[in-house]
C-alpha cells in the first residue's frame, strides 16, 4: 500500500497531499510488490476492486489489476475507501448536512469505482489477448522445431515473444499519451481561457478600484482645501475681531482714565466742599444744641406747672367720681336684680320651648331615619345591581380581550413559527450551499491531484523508456567496441603471423 495519503473528506478538511511524483513512484513499487506476490498464500487479504463495497474501514485494494489501474487513472486507494457515515459526523454540523456529505462522497466513490472497473477489465483483457498470441507462439515455435532443427532455440524465441509484447506495450503506451497529451493540451487551452478571464476581471476589479480611488482622494482633496479655506476665512475674521476688539478695549481704557482723572478731581473737590459744609453745621449743631437747652429748660418750668394743677383737678375729680360711682352701684344692684329675675323667667321659657321643639325635632328625625334607611336601601340594592351588571359587563369585556389577545397571541406565534422556519430554511439553504461548494472545490482538487499523478506516470514511463534506449544504446556501443578490439586483435595476431 501507498504510504498513508488521508484524503480530504468532501467539505475541504485539511491535509497534506503527497507530491504527484513520489506517490507516483510508491505506487509503483506497490504495483511489483503485489505482482511479485502473485499467487502466494499471504496472511494479508487480497482485496480487489469488486470486494471494495464489502470492506471494513481502513482497508483498501492489493491486488496487481486494481492497482495497476489506480496507477494509469491517478487514483489513489485510499479515495475509494468504504466510509461509513460515522466518518462524516462533525460536531455542530446537521444531520442532512452530514448525510449529503456522505452521499457526495459515495457518489465520487462509485463513480472512480467505475472508471477503475473498467479500466480493471480493459487491462485483464490485454494481458488475456497476450497471453493467448504467447501460447499459439509456442504452439508454432514446437511445431517448427519438430520440422527444422536447429532454427532457432526456445531462448530466442521467448526473445520474441518479449519483443512482441514489449511492442505491443509501446504502441499502447503511444497510443495513451496521444490521449493523454490532447486532454493535457485541452485542460491547458481551458485553464488558460480561465486565467484569461480571471485576469481580464481582476484588471477591471483594479480598473475600476484605482477609479473609484482617485475619485475619492478627489473628493477628500477638495474637502481638505475647503475646510483649509474655511480656516483661512475663519482666522482672518477672528484676527479682524480682535483688532477691532483691540482697539474699542484702548478706547475705553483711555476713555476710563479720563473719567478716572475727572472722578478724582471732582471727588477732591467734593471732599474739600464736604469738609467745609461739616465745620459749617458742626457750629450750627452746636449752636442749635444751646438753642435747644434754652427750649428745654423754659418747658420743663412750664411742664412743672402744668403738672401742679393737673395734680389739684385730679384729687377734685376722684372725689366726685367716688360720690357718682356709690350712686350709680346702688342703682346697678337694684337694675341688676330686676334684670336677674326677668333673665330666669325668660330661661325658663326659653328651656320649655327648647324641650318643646327637641320632641318636635326628635320626631322629625325619627321620620327622616326611616324615610334616608328606606331610601339607603334602595340605593343600595340600585347599586348593587349597577354593580352587577358593570362586574357581568366587565367579564364579558375580559373574556373579548382575552379570546382577543389569544388571538394575537396566537397570529403572533404563527409570525415567529413562520420566521423561525424561514431562518431555519435561509441557514439550512446557506450552509447547504457553503458545504456544496465545499464538495465542488474538494472534487475538483482530487480530479487535478489525478492529473498530476498521470502527469508523473507519463514523465516516469518517459525516464524508464529513456533509460532503457540508453541501456540499449550503451549495450550496442560496448558491442561495436568489443567486435572493433576482436578484429584488432585478429589482425594483430595474422600480422604477427606474417611476421615470423
Amino acid at each position: 500500500m501507498s504510504e498513508q495519503v488521508h484524503s480530504a473528506p468532501p467539505g475541504g478538511w485539511p491535509i497534506e497531499p503527497v507530491n504527484a511524483d513520489r506517490w507516483a513512484d510508491n505506487m509503483l513499487k506497490n504495483w511489483k510488490v503485489a505482482t511479485y506476490h502473485k499467487g502466494i498464500e499471504l496472511q494479508k487479504r487480497n482485496i480487489s476492486l469488486p470486494d471494495i463495497d464489502n470492506c471494513a474501514p481502513g482497508e483498501f485494494v492489493n491486488t496487481p489489476r486494481s492497482l495497476q489501474a489506480c496507477l494509469y487513472l491517478g487514483i489513489d486507494p485510499q479515495e475509494i475507501e468504504n466510509k461509513g457515515r460515522d466518518y462524516f459526523v462533525e460536531r455542530g454540523l446537521r444531520l442532512e448536512l452530514q448525510e449529503m456529505k456522505f452521499q457526495y462522497y459515495e457518489k465520487e466513490r462509485k463513480e472512480k469505482i467505475i472508471k477503475l472497473t473498467e479500466e480493471r477489465n480493459r487491462i485483464i483483457k490485454e494481458h488475456d489477448t497476450a497471453s493467448i498470441i504467447s501460447i499459439e507462439s509456442n504452439i508454432v515455435t514446437q511445431h517448427g522445431a519438430e520440422g527444422k532443427k536447429g532454427a532457432a532455440t526456445t531462448a530466442q524465441l521467448k526473445a520474441d515473444q518479449k519483443a512482441e509484447a514489449a511492442h505491443r506495450r509501446q504502441e499502447q503506451d503511444r497510443e495513451k499519451k496521444k490521449k493523454f497529451e490532447a486532454i493535457r493540451a485541452q485542460m491547458q487551452a481551458d485553464a488558460e481561457r480561465v486565467l484569461a478571464m480571471q485576469k481580464k476581471k481582476h484588471a477591471e476589479q483594479r480598473a475600476e478600484k484605482i477609479r473609484k480611488d482617485k475619485e475619492f482622494a478627489a473628493r477628500m482633496r477638495e474637502m481638505e482645501l475647503q475646510r483649509l479655506r474655511d480656516e483661512e476665512e475663519l482666522e482672518r475674521k477672528a484676527r479682524k475681531m480682535a483688532e477691532e476688539r483691540y482697539k474699542e478695549e484702548m478706547a475705553l481704557e483711555v476713555a476710563n482714565a479720563i473719567k478716572l482723572k475727572k472722578a478724582k478731581k471732582a471727588a477732591r473737590l467734593k471732599e474739600q466742599e464736604r469738609a467745609q459744609k461739616q465745620a459749617e453745621f458742626q457750629k450750627q449743631l452746636e449752636q442749635m444744641q444751646e438753642d435747644i437747652i434754652k427750649e428745654a429748660m423754659k418747658k420743663m418750668k412750664e411742664l412743672q406747672a402744668r403738672d401742679a394743677v393737673r395734680k389739684r383737678l385730679q384729687a377734685q375729680k376722684k372725689k366726685e367720681m367716688a360720690e357718682i360711682n356709690a350712686m350709680v352701684r346702688a342703682e346697678a344692684e337694684r337694675r341688676q336684680a330686676d334684670a336677674l329675675a326677668t333673665w330666669l323667667g325668660f330661661l325658663q321659657k326659653r328651656k320649655d320651648d327648647y324641650a318643646a321643639k327637641c320632641e318636635a325635632l326628635r320626631i322629625r328625625r325619627k321620620e327622616k331615619m326611616i324615610l334616608w334607611r328606606k331610601m339607603q336601601k334602595e340605593k343600595k340594592e340600585a347599586e348593587a345591581k349597577k354593580l352587577q351588571e358593570r362586574h357581568q359587563i366587565l367579564l364579558n369585556s375580559i373574556a373579548i380581550r382575552e379570546k382577543r389577545a389569544m388571538g394575537i397571541k396566537k397570529k403572533s406565534n404563527d409570525k415567529e413559527r413562520a420566521l423561525r422556519r424561514f431562518l431555519r430554511q435561509r441557514d439550512l439553504m446557506r450552509w447547504h450551499h457553503n458545504v456544496e461548494q465545499n464538495l465542488q472545490a474538494g472534487a475538483q482538487y482530487w480530479r487535478c491531484q489525478g492529473t498530476a499523478r498521470k502527469q508523473a506516470l507519463h514523465r516516469r514511463q518517459l525516464l524508464d523508456e529513456i533509460e532503457l534506449e540508453t541501456r540499449n544504446i550503451r549495450a550496442l556501443l560496448d558491442g561495436r567496441l568489443q567486435v572493433q578490439k576482436d578484429r584488432q586483435l585478429r589482425e594483430a595476431k595474422s600480422m604477427w603471423a606474417l611476421a615470423r
